[in-house]
């Protein structure tokens, strides 16, 4: 019979599936990741590995902040800038309020 409870108060059953899946490091850093309300982007190779199930499970107990790899896309900028300019600047040159 399913169990009420929210991520916060995750049961041990859940814990131990966690270190069965991932293994204890892995685990421990999905928590950690939990408990800072981090958003957990889950990966690995194409297959029946568990990271949908995984995915599933964080999502049945409320905790929302996860995403599977496929379902994002990663942008990384490496080159460095040539030119620095202030972010209000370059908000301001754009049109758009600077809300954060």
């Amino acid at each position: 019979m399913p169990h009420d409870f929210s991520w916060k108060r995750t049961p041990p059953r859940v814990q131990e599936y966690f270190v069965e899946l991932l293994g204890s490091k892995k685990a421990k850093a999905l928590t950690t990741a939990m408990r800072r309300r981090q958003w957990i982007v889950i990966g690995g190779p194409s297959g029946p590995t568990g990271k949908s199930t995984l995915a599933d499970v964080l999502r049945s107990i409320g905790y929302t902040r996860v995403i599977e790899e496929w379902e994002s896309t990663s942008i990384q900028i490496c080159d460095p800038l040539t030119e620095l300019r202030e972010k209000s600047e370059i908000f301001e040159s754009l049109g758009i309020d600077w809300k954060c």
